[in-house]
C-alpha cells in the first residue's frame, strides 16, 4: 500500500491579508499567490493553501462552503 506524503488543505477566507497576518503570528511564513485570490502558509514542512471566499458564497457556522448563483446546465433543445 502506498503512503500519504504530504497533505495542502484549503481553507476558504474572507480577507487574505488578514489571514496571512493572522499565519504569520503563529510563525507560519506566508506568500501570495502571483494570479490573486488566494495564499499560502508554510511552517515546518506544513502547507496551507487560503483560499480567497467568491462573492455569492456563504460558509455557515460549521466551516462549509454554501453557494448560490452557481449556473446551471442549460437544458437541451430539440429542433423539429
Amino acid at each position: 500500500m502506498s503512503s500519504l506524503k504530504r497533505i495542502a488543505p484549503v481553507f476558504a477566507v474572507r480577507d487574505l491579508g488578514t489571514s496571512r497576518a493572522y499565519y504569520e503570528q503563529l510563525g507560519f511564513e506566508t506568500r501570495e499567490y502571483e494570479g490573486g485570490g488566494c495564499a499560502f502558509a508554510t511552517r515546518d514542512g506544513l502547507e496551507i493553501h487560503l483560499g480567497l471566499v467568491p462573492e455569492g458564497v456563504v460558509i455557515d457556522p460549521d466551516g462549509n462552503i454554501i453557494r448560490f448563483g452557481s449556473p446551471t446546465a442549460q437544458p437541451r433543445t430539440t429542433e423539429r
